[in-house]
This record gives structure tokens, C-alpha cells and sequence, in this order.
């Protein structure tokens, strides 16, 4: 078991490493949430504790399914009828009944004997493409990113890396989705931020990203 986590959340995160090895006996990993690439065994059951919403995303379809079938525990604030809205691959019903094996969200707070249980019975997802193709919310994460370019202000200074990270982002997704042309459009726009006027390239090259998002 490995539970990921951010800063913010670090401190229940340990809390919870824990709780976990005395009531039952296993000692988690802990994996610091902005580390680098995630490295983790295909079997082990994720559990991501991480704040805010467009992190939660982002870890869940842009970093864990984009590549992972690892059961995946999700801890939140979140009213779960709330959370399953946005996230139906965490229901556990209807026609997300599929997904609720490899998937579970557990409100804070919660009995350790509840997240034991759902540890214990979930399992690693069957078909990857079809969870993704059906569930994955990465391209709204996506959206929410490239928003942050905002138009060019003489008022205001732009961070040109911010920029170009959200970008990268941007062209990850498609290179991961095989679509190379959109991803080689957005790569050469990138490389051409450059001089004083690099803030209405950058918006320009939002502009595109919004259109390949729709």
C-alpha cells in the first residue's frame, strides 16, 4: 500500500501510515504528491490524500490512470453523493458498478475498519482503455490549466515558466493519447515564446489548446 499525498495533507497523511500498521499490521509507503513521475508496484493499493480539486484530478487520470491499474483509494472532505457527480467512476452504482472494483472514496472522516475492508476487496482494474475512455475527467483537469494563461495585461507580470508548464501538460495528454499532430502544433508554439511580446503567443496557443479540448 502506498499513500500519496501533498503538504497540505502530509500531516494526516502520517497519521494515517499510522493507524494503518498498528490495527493492521503493514506499514505503507508515503509518496510525496509534486515528486517526480510516481514508482510504484502494479499490485499495491493507492491511496491519494491530496488538496484540492484540480490536483485530485490530475493525479487520478493525468498520473495513477493514465498508466496504473492499481486499486485506488480516495480520501476527501467531500459529501460522497457530491463527490460521485463529479467522479462516477467512484459511485459504486448502476452502470458504474464495474469501476467500484477499483475504485472507492471514503469521506473523512472514516472507520478504520471501513477503509480496511474496501482495501481488502478491491481489485486492479480489468480494462484500462475502457475506464479512461468512459470516466477519465483529465481533459476538464487540462482545461482548468490552460485557463490560468490569461490575456496579455501591461499591468501585470506574467511567470513564463507557469506558462509553459501548464503547456507541457498540455501536450503530455496528447502525445499519451497518440495524437501527435495536436501535441507537435502546441510543441512549436511553445519553443516560440520568446521576446516581449511571449504573453500574446502564449494566449494565442491557449486558444488552441481550448479548440483540441472541446
Amino acid at each position: 500500500m502506498k499513500i500519496i499525498t501533498d503538504q497540505d495533507c502530509m500531516g494526516s497523511a502520517r497519521s494515517l501510515c499510522r493507524a494503518i500498521s498498528i490495527h493492521l499490521g503493514i506499514t505503507p509507503g508515503i509518496l510525496l504528491a509534486n515528486a517526480r513521475p510516481p514508482v510504484f508496484d502494479e499490485s499495491e493499493v493507492l491511496v491519494l490524500n491530496v488538496h484540492g480539486q484540480l490536483s485530485l484530478e490530475n493525479w487520478i487520470w493525468g498520473k495513477i490512470r493514465a498508466k496504473h491499474k492499481n486499486p485506488l483509494i480516495v480520501l476527501g472532505f467531500w459529501d460522497q453523493v457530491d463527490f460521485g457527480k463529479g467522479q462516477p467512476a467512484f459511485n459504486g452504482v448502476g452502470d458504474e458498478a464495474l469501476a467500484s472494483k477499483s475504485h472507492c472514496y471514503l469521506q473523512i472522516p472514516f472507520l478504520l475498519s471501513d477503509f480496511s475492508a474496501r482495501a481488502v476487496a478491491l481489485i486492479s482494474v480489468e480494462d484500462l482503455d475502457l475506464i479512461n475512455e468512459f470516466y477519465s475527467n483529465q481533459k476538464k483537469y487540462l482545461w482548468h490549466r490552460i485557463h490560468g494563461i490569461q490575456a496579455p495585461n501591461p499591468q501585470k507580470d506574467w511567470d513564463l515558466n507557469k506558462t509553459k508548464a501548464r503547456l507541457t501538460e498540455v501536450i503530455e495528454y496528447f502525445r499519451s493519447k497518440g495524437e501527435a499532430g495536436k501535441a507537435r502544433n502546441i510543441s512549436e508554439g511553445l519553443w516560440a515564446l520568446a521576446g516581449k511580446d511571449w504573453p500574446t503567443k502564449a494566449y494565442e496557443l491557449r486558444r488552441v489548446c481550448e479548440s483540441y479540448l472541446v
